[in-house]
């Protein structure tokens, strides 16, 4: 386990090297100016890019065709091994060329998990029968990754025919089909820093904030009363730029199915319509926060966010109902509370510990104190987040993150906040 202790941001780059298809491996680290790491809790794969500054026309040695890889591995000094981020991703785009200088040249080398190249060119054409997590883990063997792959258990059955799709979009099925533990239509699967994973918003905002971040501009600690230094741990808790993405849009969340919805169903074997009402009831979900983001008296029926779903009754042997038209709605519902609630947009000094799925604490205090008494937090702002992206930037001197965090509810009441300023 390493000891050092540095500066908020410090980053070793032990390696990024080219590997051709004909087998050369070439060190290109003196040549890469910046690299950007990606990952999306609704996406499926990794992605990212390096910038290059190539004064040893680096594409005469391979030359860059489209059928090569980069391997990297970069570590925060401070942190132990088990956290760095390591791993062969396929380099798909060459662009953005440009003439620095006469034997200088600049371009971006974009790239992505090699499980997307796999993704992109195969087609499945099978009938998949089972639990939700059991089928994901098959068409994760069509892909044949060898990263480590962690399923929530999903309990019901599912039962499709993936017609010559994608392995991506055979999961989007199978997700929109699926339901958690405790019942829930609200599985993701994402890839992280640490490999692929089916998870549920239920099981994800369970988890213990992994950091705390706020805006603060403490100040340095005296060491023997003539010298000063830096806490790391407040540096790397230290929000260095805030976008707030808080204004709600009222038809948006209409759209999304933010205030609950309907759905009607028809069976053709029995000629019979089925209407389901799916609300979503905040005291029995699990939140990141302890109340409700919607005020008791914001305008709103079931009727506004209605979805027709016909049923797909005995297509398969053994197997009712196959639609999904009793968990669509409340599935939409689930991740419109999560994305249209609250949204910020955060930059930190980088580290590699960072990654999608992890909850955080956020602090915002307040621009004035109205009383001496009243809270200095702002409480639409503040609270628990789920990191739903992060991007790594990251040069040869630092490492920056830069976090989209959601949340779904608040640390205080709505309805509460509007009775104490009536």
């Amino acid at each position: 386990m390493k000891s050092k202790i540095g500066f908020a941001g410090d980053v070793e780059l032990s390696e990024i090297s080219i590997l051709s298809g004909n087998g050369l491996i070439q060190n290109i680290l003196p040549q890469v100016e910046g690299i950007e790491l990606y990952e999306d809790l609704f996406g499926y794969f990794i992605s990212g890019k390096l910038i290059i500054k190539d004064a040893v026309s680096l594409k005469t040695f391979f030359p860059l065709v489209g059928d090569e890889f980069v391997r990297l591995d970069i570590n925060t000094p401070s942190l132990p091994d088990e956290y760095k981020i390591r791993g062969e991703y396929f380099i798909y785009s060459c662009s953005e060329k440009k003439r620095i200088n006469d034997r200088v040249d600049g371009y971006v080398l974009s790239f992505i998990s090699k499980e997307a190249i796999v993704d992109i060119n195969r087609r499945i054409s099978k009938t998949f029968k089972g639990t939700p997590d059991s089928i994901i883990s098959q068409i994760l063997d069509e892909i044949g990754t060898n990263k480590l792959i962690s399923l929530e258990p999903s309990p019901n059955s599912v039962a499709f025919i993936s017609n010559w799709w994608t392995p991506k979009r055979a999961i989007k099925y199978t997700l929109e089909h699926s339901t958690s533990e405790r019942g829930d239509p609200d599985l993701l699967f994402y890839e992280d820093r640490n490999g692929f994973k089916l998870r549920s918003l239920g099981q994800l905002v369970q988890n213990a904030p992994y950091q705390k971040f706020t805006i603060s501009n403490y100040s340095r600690q005296l060491d023997t009363g003539i010298n000063t230094y830096r806490d790391i741990h407040k540096d790397y808790q230290t929000i260095l730029n805030i976008e707030f993405h808080t204004g709600f849009d009222y038809f948006t969340r209409i759209k999304n199915g933010y205030y609950d919805g309907e759905t009607i169903s028809f069976d053709p074997t029995t000629q019979r319509y089925f209407h389901s009402s799916n609300i979503r009831e905040f005291e029995q979900d699990y939140h990141l926060n302890e109340f409700d983001p919607i005020a008791k008296k914001t305008p709103s029926t079931m009727d506004s966010y209605l979805k027709y779903i016909p049923q797909y009754y005995n297509a398969f042997e053994g197997f009712g109902d196959c639609s999904n038209y009793k968990t669509k709605v409340n599935r939409d519902t689930i991740i419109s509370r999560l994305y249209d609630t609250t949204k910020l947009i955060i930059r930190v000094h980088g580290r590699t510990d960072y990654t999608v799925g992890q909850v955080v604490q956020i602090e915002i205090p307040k621009n004035t104190q109205i009383t001496e008494t009243d809270d200095s937090i702002d409480y639409l702002t503040s609270g628990k987040y789920l990191i739903s992206s992060i991007s790594h930037s990251i040069n040869k001197q630092h490492h920056f993150c830069t976090i989209e965090l959601l949340k779904d509810s608040y640390i205080k009441s709505v309805d509460e906040s509007q009775a104490e300023k009536a």
